[in-house]
């Protein structure tokens, strides 16, 4: 699940550069593969999959969804992750953050 996770982080992070940040990666490293909120989600959704009680999991869907602006699809996610007990200090940063920010939706 963990890698799955990773994977769709990094396709969002991917599809979100601007073509300066592009250009600068060319030139450091010769270049980045190409990331989409797409595919982001497909591993992000695949995450869930398999591992059902992933607090961060259920957060990071939310975020790419966000970004492809499916707000209710963003919303489940945000709640299931508000529901969840946290595993680690992270996860109870991010259940704080998941809270916030699904108030902040729903109003």
């Amino acid at each position: 699940a963990l890698a799955y996770l990773v994977g769709g982080i990094f396709n969002r992070e991917l599809s979100q550069l601007n073509w300066v940040q592009r250009l600068a990666a060319s030139a450091l490293f010769g270049g980045l593969p190409d990331g989409s909120l797409e595919e982001s989600k497909r591993m992000l959704r695949r995450t869930i999959h398999l591992d059902r009680d992933l607090l961060i999991a259920h957060w990071e869907l939310a975020q790419t969804c966000l970004a492809m602006e499916r707000i209710d699809e963003a919303l489940v996610h945000l709640r299931q992750a508000s529901r969840l007990t946290p595993q680690n200090t992270e996860e109870v940063r991010i259940k704080k953050k998941a809270a916030e920010l699904l108030a902040q939706e729903e109003s």
